[in-house]
């Protein structure tokens, strides 16, 4: 219920904690853009050496990591889509 004690303390924290990680992401940027200005890609890969071994495991780690993350990103989409479908999941 919206009464209970922790739905209060998270809506009280929300925004400053929001505001605190936008700050910390523009900041790192920032600090990135005056280091090397415009002469960085805009896809971070293209900026390591292209033929360099590491560069090629890091490529692949974020395919990876992309590749993985996705059938999570789908559940929330499954939960709500199935009892309007009719259909009963498996998991459940």
């Amino acid at each position: 219920s919206n009464g209970s004690p922790y739905v209060q303390r998270y809506q009280q924290l929300f925004i400053p904690v929001m505001i605190i990680v936008g700050l910390v992401l523009a900041t790192f940027g920032l600090c990135g853009y005056l280091s090397f200005g415009m002469a960085t890609n805009a896809v971070i890969t293209l900026n390591l050496p292209q033929h360099a071994p590491f560069s090629k495991v890091i490529q692949v780690a974020i395919i990876c990591s992309v590749a993985g993350t996705f059938p999570l990103q789908m559940v929330p989409v499954t939960d709500i889509l199935t009892p309007k479908s009719g259909f009963s999941t498996v998991w459940k």
